[in-house]
């Protein structure tokens, strides 16, 4: 089963719901280290047991690498509870939540207006940027970064695509810096929101042409169309100039 995004728990908590924190470490870890403010402690061996003690609704749970995070995860999922992340350690855990929390602030569109941009976002970004926008820059030589905005327990649970620059949408205007900035950029994220976000602050910094998308599966058809346009128009180009 897999794990819940930011945008899931965002909205949640715009629809008035209370985030869950779950920490599945054992007794040993947490008073080595304790769980964050808040969090309710199950150790991993008593979850199955235990697991009506957690109250119905949004849940992030936590472990210290992220592999009892995923089975106590899956637990939850198959008994009902929605939205889960699970994530990677306590830290990640704060991050998420905060994230998440900051999101909710922000989303003002209905859910009619979400679903929309999700199906839109595979294809066009909110500039109107399009993929033969960006191959028209590859095809004069400019490299395509590819920027991966979802947090970074997200990206522990399901890693970036392969050469993607990993920044949390929270971090993009301080390590702005790590996106080549002489060439076309393509932003995903889980849902479309943090990209559309962190494309808005690329383009306020002169980056272009940037284009915006829903998830990693968005971000590979785009990526594979710009590479086979980008092949088509250097084929027309080499072409003109032999005739």
């Amino acid at each position: 089963m897999s794990s819940a995004t930011i945008e899931d728990l965002a909205k949640a908590i715009k629809a008035g719901e209370k985030v869950s924190v779950v920490d599945v470490r054992s007794d040993d870890e947490v008073k080595e280290k304790p769980s964050n403010p808040g969090s309710i402690h199950i150790p991993i061996a008593e979850f199955n047991d235990r697991i009506s003690e957690v109250p119905k609704g949004p849940v992030v749970v936590h472990c210290a690498i992220g592999k009892r995070a995923q089975r106590a995860g899956d637990a939850l999922r198959a008994a009902g509870y929605a939205p889960v992340m699970n994530v990677t350690d306590r830290d990640a855990a704060r991050k998420t939540v905060e994230e998440a929390k900051e999101l909710a602030q922000k989303i003002l569109l209905p859910l009619v207006g979400v679903i929309a941009v999700a199906v839109m976002g595979s294809m066009m970004s909110s500039d109107s940027t399009t993929s033969a926008d960006l191959a028209a820059a590859v095809a004069k030589g400019k490299k395509l970064s590819i920027v991966d905005v979802r947090s970074a327990g997200e990206v522990a649970s399901k890693a970036s695509l392969p050469g993607a620059i990993a920044i949390p949408v929270g971090e993009v205007e301080s390590r702005i810096s790590e996106v080549p900035k002489d060439g076309p950029v393509l932003v995903y994220c889980a849902s479309g929101i943090r990209a559309g976000r962190a494309a808005g602050v690329l383009r306020s910094h002169g980056y272009g042409p940037v284009m915006s998308t829903v998830n990693c599966d968005s971000a590979k058809k785009i990526i594979d169309e710009v590479e086979k346009l980008a092949k088509e128009g250097a084929t027309a180009v080499s072409e003109e100039k032999t005739q």
